[in-house]
């Protein structure tokens, strides 16, 4: 859902989002280096945040929103890979400011409305039956192990 949002031109993926979201989640103190997160920093688990299992699991957030607002007043940055449930927290609500619907309705118009009705993904709304389509090329290049 996010890279085809990307795709429709609706997120970038090197622009900054950072203060996108401080302001649809209406973040008061949030950690400055939070400005500079980007699309592509939280879908390579590179955007700095914390892995964030005490907001996720047992006795955390009460809700992604409450999580993701967590997320933006703790420390962020510090670059390298970290994998993070909170990237993709952060990517949830990042979808809905940006398109201004739920969560769960774009990945439903994107995933299955443009999955089954879109011939491009291989749709059979006309009774053609499935189609071969190729894959883009990969957004990042793969992991290269020790030289």
């Amino acid at each position: 859902t996010t890279l085809r949002l990307v795709e429709q031109g609706v997120l970038a993926l090197d622009e900054p989002v950072g203060l996108q979201l401080i302001d649809h989640l209406g973040v008061q103190d949030a950690d400055p280096d939070a400005a500079s997160i980007t699309v592509r920093g939280l879908l390579s688990h590179t955007a700095g945040m914390g892995k964030g299992q005490d907001l996720m699991f047992g006795n955390g957030a009460p809700s992604y929103a409450d999580a993701a607002r967590r997320a933006l007043t703790s420390s962020v940055g510090g670059g390298g890979y970290n994998y993070s449930n909170l990237g993709y927290v952060l990517l949830t609500v990042l979808i809905e400011a940006a398109t201004g619907k739920a969560y769960e309705r774009v990945v439903h118009e994107h995933a299955c409305e443009a999955t089954y009705g879109d011939p491009a993904y291989g749709g059979n709304r006309d009774g053609r039956g499935w189609q071969r389509i190729g894959f883009p090329e990969p957004l990042f290049p793969p992991a290269r192990g020790p030289a």
